[in-house]
């Protein structure tokens, strides 16, 4: 994967375009994923009372 370039921007092929379109996708795509997998880690640790073990946690919810 390509580092975003600090030159200016400038208009994009149809091609370059789609190609840019489809890596955001797939980007949202693993963001959408990853952020599932800690909220049901956070749902497991809530559900086996691992708090339990912090002092002045009541909950993971804050």
């Amino acid at each position: 994967m390509q580092a975003p370039s600090a030159a200016p921007a400038q208009r994009l092929s149809r091609a370059d375009a789609e190609d840019l379109g489809q890596r955001i996708q797939q980007q949202a795509a693993l963001i959408a994923q990853a952020t599932c997998d800690f909220i049901l880690l956070i749902a497991e640790f809530d559900a086996c009372e691992g708090r339990r073990y912090y002092y002045g946690l009541k909950s993971t919810a804050h």
